[in-house]
């Protein structure tokens, strides 16, 4: 079984891979001591103090949820490893294994991704964003492509479970846009987002 042999090696390294990307435990905790803050009468009385606390405690929740995901993956991977492993019909198990190819290139990019996530660790990285379109010169192509961009955006704010708000928007004459102005809200949508010109923090 080749592919079977492949596929569980290639998991086993992604899996491993996991341990460096967060430490659950310590977020458990964190989500113990911020709990105990958000318990005082007094805690909303600094809004600004209380509003860092409630998304330190969303960040350590993202890492519990992220963390169980990739346990519903590995042992999903692994009931299709032994249903290949004990199917003695070579069209249905080579199926499984299409099918195990599947959710290993699934949990791959699962993983790739939460060690994107650890990079984005500056002071300003898990604030919302705001991001402004202007298209350059080139007239109305220019402006189809601004609006092109726009809804590039919208659509990868929408994959990444951010919330994305068109502020302001000018038509451009005819078609396209001249302008577009986009609130992204979500953790570490600026971070995700700071290596584009015309982004700017926002609370």
């Amino acid at each position: 079984m080749k592919i079977y042999s492949v596929s569980r090696t290639t998991f086993a390294s992604a899996s491993n891979s996991c341990g460096v990307i967060f430490d659950v435990a310590r977020s458990r905790d964190t989500i113990a001591s911020l709990e105990k803050k958000i318990a005082q009468p007094d805690f909303w009385q600094d809004q600004e103090q209380a509003q860092k606390v409630m998304q330190q405690r969303k960040a350590a929740e993202a890492v519990l949820a992220s963390d169980t995901k990739l346990a519903t993956m590995a042992s999903d991977i692994e009931t299709y490893f032994h249903l290949a492993e004990e199917e003695k019909n070579s069209a249905q198990r080579d199926s499984l294994l299409k099918e195990t190819e599947r959710e290993m290139t699934a949990a791959e990019t699962y993983v790739s991704e939460l060690e994107t996530v650890t990079l984005l660790t500056g002071e300003n990285d898990h604030l919302n964003a705001i991001m402004t379109i202007k298209p350059g010169a080139g007239g109305m192509e220019s402006q189809d492509w601004a609006e092109m961009l726009l809804r590039m955006y919208l659509r990868w704010a929408e994959q990444k479970g951010f919330t994305a708000t068109v502020m302001d928007l000018t038509p451009g004459e005819g078609a396209g846009l001249k302008s577009a102005t986009v609130r992204v809200e979500g953790q570490n949508a600026f971070g995700f987002l700071s290596t584009e010109s015309s982004v700017r923090i926002t609370y």
